[in-house]
């Protein structure tokens, strides 16, 4: 494998005293975004990292296309299309193995910005209780829409906090859009959780580290563009069933009574107030799209696909 600082001018001094970080992006069909994320990367201010490209089983070339391009990354090929998390987790596994310090997941989605990874470093180093560091995501018209966020254990409602308030601070939720994660950590919990095939992997990992006392933060001087819905439909019904799927799973995995009846009783008034307005609108694909999502977690169902819906 070429590491970037094979690459650069830095001195090898420089870059044994920074921790190695492997960065891992993930693709799917998506040749154009993915080498416009590649090409940010290989200039960013930070000697020592190298670059993990997961094909995740594309049909259009683009896997191919992308390792004859970028020959400084090392590509690892799934079988099929895996998921985020099963498809991070053979680079996960692999960065472990080589002995890097951090891991970042990194959406391909993502325009790095110079100063993207440097802070995230710093930020993992000077704490020894922080095993998870975020920064700030923007949308494309320069906008902050993601910086840490909160975690309702009744509704189970993530709210993503849209405002910056200091160079550094607690959290807890990172987005998997962008997301530094200690290795020992992330050998401990087993990488990233395979039930989830889209959605929850982050929220789930983000809790697995509250559980054993450690912490997460943001360091807002690190920051990035992220096309969002570049990597999935906001709206589809696809989203829909598997956020209807996760939150039901993440509620039986995590919560304790009572939190957990009381949760489970939110989500079904919730779905029935949401099925009736979606009725009155048209919107009869989101209320297919829930059921399935609750019929095939019930049933412990194999995940539904795109061309399922």
């Amino acid at each position: 494998m070429i590491q970037l600082t094979e690459l650069k001018s830095s001195s090898s001094t420089e870059s044994e005293a920074c921790p190695e970080v492997a960065i891992i992006v993930l693709n799917w069909n998506n040749y154009s975004d993915t080498a416009e994320c590649l090409r940010s990367l290989k200039d960013i201010e930070y000697p020592n990292y190298c670059v993990y490209v997961v094909d995740n089983g594309s049909t259009d070339g683009s896997g191919e296309r992308l390792e004859e391009e970028f020959p400084w990354c090392e590509f690892i090929f799934n079988h099929g299309n895996l998921g985020f998390a099963a498809g991070n987790n053979p680079a996960i596994d692999t960065a472990i193995e080589g002995e890097a310090s951090y891991v970042l997941l990194l959406n391909n989605d993502i325009q790095a910005e110079d100063g993207l990874l440097k802070p995230l470093v710093e930020t993992a180093e000077k704490y020894e209780d922080t095993v998870i560091v975020g920064g700030v995501l923007l949308n494309e018209e320069g906008d902050v829409y993601s910086a840490g966020g909160d975690f309702n254990q009744i509704t189970t409602r993530l709210k993503i906090d849209e405002e910056v308030d200091s160079s550094e601070f607690r959290t807890n939720f990172v987005s998997g859009a962008m997301l530094l994660a200690d290795s020992n950590f992330l050998k401990s919990v087993g990488g990233l959780s395979e039930y989830y095939f889209f959605g929850m992997e982050d929220q789930e990992l983000a809790w697995k580290a509250k559980k054993e006392g450690k912490e997460l933060r943001i360091n807002s001087r690190s920051r990035a563009v992220h096309k969002i819905g570049g990597s999935s439909d906001r709206e589809s019904p696809f989203r829909f069933y598997h956020a209807t799927r996760n939150r039901l799973e993440f509620i039986r995995r995590n919560l304790f009574l009572p939190n957990r009846i009381i949760a489970y009783l939110f989500f079904i008034i919730t779905r029935v107030v949401r099925f009736i307005q979606w009725f009155f609108q048209g919107k009869t694909s989101k209320i297919k799209a829930v059921l399935l999502g609750m019929y095939d977690w019930i049933l412990r169902e194999p995940f539904r696909r795109v061309s399922d819906f």
